[in-house]
């Protein structure tokens, strides 16, 4: 998940990352994804389009996640679409 969880788009970030936590707790609570629990995993923070993308190339590139969402706004989520 890539945020902005500071500045004025903090509401859809904060408001993005708790659902996500929501949505964890629930697959947990089922019993989890083919009987293994589910985490949230890595959240970066950002400011700008470059620095979204920047978080999203640590996200794939360095942290290896199986899954990315939550883009919160498309000034953080059009750059990252290629």
């Amino acid at each position: 998940m890539w945020t902005c969880l500071t500045g004025p788009t903090a509401l859809l970030g904060t408001s993005a990352r708790d659902g996500v936590q929501i949505w964890v707790n629930e697959i947990n609570e089922a019993g989890g994804i083919h009987g293994t629990e589910a985490a949230p995993g890595r959240l970066r923070r950002w400011g700008s389009p470059q620095e979204a993308l920047a978080s999203v190339r640590r996200l794939v590139d360095q942290d290896k996640v199986f899954m990315l969402m939550a883009g919160s706004t498309s000034g953080a989520t059009l750059p990252v679409i290629p």
